[in-house]
């Protein structure tokens, strides 16, 4: 007579992963042990869920929606509010362990900060001044250099930093502004552009950055960004994440980084620094696998009317996809749910003044609340590995790789979804072909 217990030990090795099978067994021998070591079998499909611009539009059904969803990884760019500390400690702990989340932040997240800083530049443009001027002016994150010497310096942080201090705090585990996350497991490392971002031809406001990250003009930040990409490891693919896209693409109002807004629309809106730091990366001659560039703050529904492009291809081979689709909520229109809310398909199609009123009351409530009946967007990007993908042309493995695994991009969506992760409408905005495949040939 013997006992058996059998079970799996994951064993991580140098940049591999091992499942070890173990047997303990108990017999009249005493107690022995089995174990044969075998490779874990790569992934060869990701799901990443990009949260555009939130303004406000977020609370724990959201959460709901996304933990339903269950991405392998949660990217959001940002903007999440005029300084909306509430909407960020949601979002913090939205995934609650499940899976990784990284984000930025948009220049709404500092609207304050940034409002008194471009006051300033107005009067004295010297960054030296307004930083002897303003010396409280600290966003002192816990553990950073900046709040080490603030407060051996004895020097309190002004009051106007509050808010957005207590985001990046909230937010330290997933920011990746400037810097990068690496996710082993998925094969990923993401990189962040610069935050606070509003676009433009100008590097504003520059003593803001200069006296927060030490840099002072688009070069100055495109370096950041590739540094950061130079430090990922060899074997991970990269995905960029910024709040807004690069320049280069445009001057028209539709322009995926067009300026939609004001008495005279039109104007390249994108930032020179993201646009260097893809080029720096993926193209010659450092040459990085990039599949993937996410952003948002370009609101895909233009102020001027009409739409702009959301999804397109670059010159390297990586795809842009900007998540900015405002306002993510939007009232749910089936039957079904009225019926919930006690109104059934009779009231819905009712022609009479009280039936309409009635479903009118209902849709005003579930597009302002943000409650059961409200849908929420997402947008969802699915990668497979170069080694599984159907079309037959894989340019990506001539580039630098280090012999890891190789993402790329097959599918893209536009998903509206209730809080309990049914989806109520799916866009394809972009799908992997052959045209996709001759185009990144091209490219090399």
């Amino acid at each position: 007579m013997f006992t058996r217990l059998s079970f799996l030990l994951l064993v991580r090795h140098s940049s591999r992963a091992y499942f070890l099978p173990v047997a303990l067994v108990l017999g009249a021998r005493g107690l022995t042990m089995t174990a044969a070591l075998t490779s874990v079998s790569p992934q060869k499909r990701l799901k990443l869920c990009i949260v555009g611009d939130v303004h406000g539009q977020w609370n724990e059904h959201d959460v709901s929606a996304l933990r339903a969803i269950s991405p392998n990884l949660a990217c959001f760019v940002g903007d999440f509010g005029n300084e909306a500390v509430d909407i960020v400690a949601s979002i913090a702990t939205s995934s609650d362990g499940r899976f990784p989340v990284v984000s930025v932040l948009g220049n709404h997240d500092a609207w304050n900060v940034l409002k008194a800083w471009s006051r300033e530049v107005k009067a004295d443009c010297d960054a030296k001044a307004i930083r002897r001027k303003h010396s409280s002016w600290t966003l002192n994150v816990e553990g950073s250099q900046e709040s080490t010497q603030s407060t051996a310096a004895g020097t309190a942080a002004s009051p106007l930093y509050d808010r957005l201090r207590k985001q990046l705090n909230l937010l330290s585990a997933s920011d990746v502004s400037f810097s990068r996350r690496d996710f082993e497991a998925l094969g990923l490392s993401v990189i962040g552009g610069r935050p606070f971002s509003a676009g433009g031809p100008t590097f504003h406001p520059r003593p803001f950055y200069e006296h927060h990250y030490n840099v002072g003009s688009f070069e100055e930040a495109a370096a950041r960004v590739v540094r950061a990409s130079e430090e990922a490891p060899p074997t991970n693919s990269l995905i960029f994440l910024a709040h807004n896209g690069p320049s280069g693409l445009g001057e028209s109002p539709e322009s995926p980084c067009g300026k939609d807004w004001g008495k005279a629309p039109g104007g390249d809106w994108g930032d020179r620094d993201l646009e260097e730091a893809v080029a720096a990366v993926a193209g010659p001659p450092r040459q990085r696998h990039l599949p993937l560039v996410l952003y948002g703050h370009m609101h895909r529904r233009l102020r001027c009317g009409g739409e702009r492009a959301c999804v397109f291809d670059g010159k390297y081979g990586e795809l842009y996809v900007n998540a900015a689709m405002v306002p993510r909520w939007r009232p749910h229109l089936t039957s079904v749910g009225l019926e919930s809310k006690g109104l059934g398909a009779d009231a819905m199609s009712s022609s009479t003044e009280t039936g309409q009123r009635e479903v009118g009351q209902t849709l005003q409530e579930g597009s302002c609340d943000g409650g059961w009946i409200t849908e929420r967007h997402f947008t969802i990007v699915e990668l497979e590995s170069a080694h599984t993908c159907s079309s037959g042309h894989d340019p990506a493995s001539q580039r630098s790789n280090g012999g890891g695994e190789r993402w790329e991009v097959v599918r893209v969506t536009g998903t509206w979804a209730l809080p309990n992760g049914l989806v109520t409408e799916e866009e394809l905005l972009w799908v992997k072909s052959a045209k996709s495949d001759r185009a990144w040939q091209d490219a090399e």
